[in-house]
């Protein structure tokens, strides 16, 4: 399995500063993400505002019209469905 050193780059073109910016941003995602899956198995809409990053009323919004869609292939593959 590869791996990256100072003369061998996994992504070529990026620098550390760039790499680094993006492990930061994936952190920010993924506790987006679990307050969203907390949300909508029950959470308040102020907590998942708070987890999204965005007003009460956005956040009611935005789970309301994903509750009303059907599953996509890939919530049915993280839910076992």
């Amino acid at each position: 399995m590869p791996y990256c050193t100072a003369s061998r780059s996994c992504a070529p073109g990026a620098n550390t500063e760039d790499l680094a910016t993006t492990i930061l941003m994936s952190n920010g995602l993924l506790n987006r993400l679990e307050g969203i899956r907390d949300a909508a198995q029950g959470g308040s809409y102020g907590a998942l505002a708070s987890s999204m990053g965005v007003t009460r009323a956005t956040a009611q919004y935005r789970r309301d019209a994903l509750v009303k869609k059907d599953p996509s292939a890939m919530e049915q593959w993280a839910t076992g469905s």
